[in-house]
């Protein structure tokens, strides 16, 4: 999980910068301004140059100083190494040194190699800094089954702790890790089958990491260690049991990974390593930080601005993996299925889903995993196909004071509206309240369409009727949103019937799908897009339903001969050419009929349009009235697929 802690120390910077700045101009300027005989400062002066000097001197403690995070709240740094880890993916096969010396030179002979020894010392070339590789003498001081265990020289370690990682690593965290997501590169680079976990002091951006470099001989990166290695800060052992069940399994899939594909997206496998911190009954602090902040693209890693990226990979790999298998043997082999795809992102998962038998889309996990988002963190019992899995739901108790919620909005459903911005692969939510004499309700929702190379976005919105007492599970329903490329795309109209009288409240969910396509080398970060929505009570009157804007397939809401005659009447009058009257009841009237399967109005206003004079105002009044009349057509025909209303198309 990456954390810069020199962004913190780069706000620090530029305020004290800025202070500096403004108080050097105010000595500067006072100076200027006295006699030549008064060149010295005077005491305002000095104690202006004191407080620069002071300013100054917590500027370079935050600079050069990294900035600890909280207990249990550890940062990784694989995510700063990944990009030139991919590039020697991209540019070199898999080769050991062995082969590599033999291709070089010729036939090589190891024999008079001794075997590791404790009390050996090595030095590593270790990235203590994003952009740096510091030569670190290292000491062998534990020798395990799976592991070399070696020590920053002149760092100091007890040997009790020493021990409990050796035991742990080989008992714990090695046949677990393995197990969830494969074998790592064995014997590897280095033709030994043990992993080296180098416990080294002072990383200053990270508190572990994996380096993909050390998986290539010196001839491929000058700076590669040679060996299949985990790079673990000596100041996070204070937690033992933190360090081994939540850095260090971290770390290790990250290892295991890269020998399944070393061009794997940040977000599957931060995800996994996530995953894998979660085996050894570890939370992921991450979780909070994301609850707190949902709106937060799943793909796009370049939206990275704190833990809450790693928060969402966690729940959404954990919420996949739970809910598209039926078991913990089924949970084991999805996982390692995701992980063994040589496809990256969304089209891995999506290959995973497929081998396993899964015929649920990637879309449909992710819209559900936005409605859990919301739901599982805000109310006990049982919340299926909403919750996460019953061991993570338990452990998320500790998190329930403050769960993630929806925007409240004031008023209730009598007629409410909102608009707003989602970022894509993203969710929000929307809350209300429901009166109790409210039985129906009608939802419009409109959302900008998003296009660029990779594809254009979807929406998926969906209608939640709450029971705020908890006694009634929440009823969640989803509307047919319709795709890009038609005339009203990414817009759902839909009339609701509320549950019961115990759901006195409405979640209005919206998720937001970008491209599948989307990579880790992609530029730019996809934009956050706008959309508006309303919810209105729909009274049961064929006038209440037209102006809701709702779809219901109840064939009880047909006009009556009063109100179909003084709908017929003002498109006759339209035609006329004579008046120009108000349209909207016509809208509203074709609204209400094409919802309960009538085409009256339809039929009405293309008579209407055949029998109107050839006139100019004529045609001023009605050509819009046509254009709507079509729109709601096609509207309808996406929507329910009523290909029946072709012909008013023509």
């Amino acid at each position: 999980m990456v954390y810069f802690p020199e962004q913190g120390a780069e706000r620090m910077r530029k305020a004290a910068k800025a202070v500096l700045h403004k108080r050097e101009l105010n000595v500067i300027s006072g100076m200027m301004h006295r006699a030549p005989a008064a060149n010295c400062p005077t005491s305002t002066e000095q104690m202006s140059f004191r407080l620069c000097m002071a300013v100054l001197a917590v500027v370079l403690f935050f600079a050069f100083c990294p900035i600890s995070a909280e207990a249990g709240e550890w940062r990784d740094g694989t995510h700063l190494l990944k990009e030139r880890a991919k590039r020697l993916a991209e540019q070199y096969g898999r080769e050991t040194r062995s082969e590599a010396d033999q291709r070089i030179r010729g036939i090589v002979a190891y024999v008079d190699v001794k075997p590791p020894q404790v009390g050996d010392e090595v030095t590593f070339f270790t990235p203590k800094t994003a952009d740096d590789e510091t030569p670190v003498k290292a000491v062998l001081r534990r020798i395990g089954t799976h592991c070399y265990v070696f020590v920053e020289k002149g760092r100091s370690i007890e040997d009790e702790k020493l021990d409990k990682v050796v035991s742990w690593f080989d008992n714990r965290t090695y046949p677990t890790n393995t197990s969830y997501f494969g074998s790592e590169w064995t014997p590897g680079v280095d033709g030994d089958k043990r992993i080296t976990l180098f416990l080294v002091g002072g990383l200053e951006a990270a508190d572990g990491y994996f380096n993909a470099e050390d998986e290539y001989t010196k001839e491929k990166c000058k700076t590669s260690n040679e060996r299949e290695m985990l790079y673990l800060a000596i100041e996070r052992m204070s937690d033992m049991d933190d360090f081994m069940g939540a850095l260090v399994a971290h770390e290790f899939q990250h290892l295991i990974h890269w020998n399944h594909d070393p061009k794997e997206l940040c977000w599957v496998d931060e995800g996994c390593a996530e995953f894998a911190s979660s085996l050894y009954d570890q939370l992921p602090f991450t979780i909070s930080y994301y609850l707190k902040n949902p709106d937060r693209c799943l793909l796009d890693w370049k939206d990275t601005s704190e833990w809450s990226n790693y928060g969402n990979a966690f729940l959404f790999i954990d919420y996949l993996v739970s809910h598209g298998a039926g078991n913990e043997e089924g949970r084991r082999a999805l996982v390692r299925a995701i992980v063994d795809s040589k496809k990256q992102g969304v089209a891995g998962v999506t290959e995973a889903l497929e081998k396993q038998g899964i015929k649920t889309p990637f879309a449909e996990f992710f819209r559900n995993f936005c409605a859990a988002t919301f739901l599982n963190t805000s109310f006990h019992g049982d919340a299926e196909p909403y919750g996460f899995n019953v061991v993570l739901a338990k452990k998320l108790e500790s998190v329930r004071e403050n769960p993630v919620k929806p925007e409240r909005v004031e008023g209730t459903v009598t007629e409410t509206s909102g608009k707003d911005r989602v970022k894509m692969w993203s969710t929000k939510a929307f809350e209300c309240k429901i009166a109790k004499n409210v039985q129906r309700v009608g939802i419009s929702f409109r959302g900008k369409t998003f296009r660029d190379a990779a594809g254009s976005n979807a929406f998926d919105v969906a209608v939640a009727f709450i029971d705020r007492s908890g006694k009634s599970r929440p009823v969640v329903n989803w509307l047919k949103v319709s795709p890009a490329g038609v005339v009203l795309e990414n817009a759902c109209e839909a009339v609701l019937a509320v549950p019961s009288n115990a759901h006195d409240t409405l979640w209005l969910i919206v998720c937001n799908r970008g491209p599948e396509s989307w990579n880790d080398d992609t530029s730019k970060a996809w934009p956050a897009v706008p959309f508006v929505w309303s919810v209105k009570n729909v009274v049961a009157t064929a006038t209440a339903i037209a102006r809701s804007g709702g779809n219901t397939s109840s064939a009880s809401h047909h006009a009556t001969a009063t109100d179909r005659r003084a709908i017929r009447a003002l498109v006759e009058t339209a035609a006329s050419g004579k008046e120009l009257p108000d349209l909207e009841p016509v809208i509203d009237a074709a609204k209400a009929d094409l919802s309960s399967g009538c085409v009256d109005t339809l039929d009405d206003v293309e008579s209407a349009i055949k029998a109107a004079p050839d006139t100019v105002k004529a045609k001023a009044v009605l050509a819009p009235l046509q254009k709507r009349i079509r729109e709601l057509v096609r509207f309808e025909m996406l929507q329910n697929n009523r290909m029946d209303l072709a012909p008013y198309l023509r």
